[in-house]
């Protein structure tokens, strides 16, 4: 199955949603593989940490939330990977083993659940996650 069809009807850009990224060489190189592959890289800084994941990808229906962030901080890199096929995902990720890149942990694919989450929302519950593994 084709991961696009759990984007019925929201039809987000095919972007990641970068979190806590430093400009060094390693997010250079993330960065050139997503150019080259018409991937677009939208850095999400801490005021839009509580704006809805689906309104940062431009997904249809998300609008913007009038809030300010007095919620925290997101002190780890976390990516989250809207719009992408499988091919264009394994793609992706094959770049980082092929190339010898450290990956990035907390990562995620948008969906319509966490499409109306926040980035807040999406650190915690991934969080949670790797707590949860061995």
């Amino acid at each position: 199955m084709d991961i696009r069809q759990n984007y019925t009807g929201m039809n987000p850009k095919t972007a990641v949603l970068a979190v806590g990224f430093d400009a060094d060489e390693r997010t250079r190189l993330i960065r050139r593989y997503l150019r080259r592959q018409g991937i677009e890289w939208i850095p999400v800084e801490m005021p839009a940490f509580v704006q809805p994941l689906g309104f940062l990808a431009g997904a249809a229906g998300f609008s913007g939330v009038n809030a300010v962030n007095l919620q925290g901080s997101i002190p780890e890199e976390m990516m989250v990977m809207a719009g992408f096929s499988d091919a264009q995902l394994d793609g992706f990720l094959a770049y980082f083993r092929e190339n010898g890149i450290p990956g990035v942990p907390l990562k995620a694919v948008l969906t319509p659940v966490n499409a109306h989450w926040n980035a807040l929302q999406l650190y915690e519950a991934l969080k949670e996650e790797a707590r949860m593994m061995p």
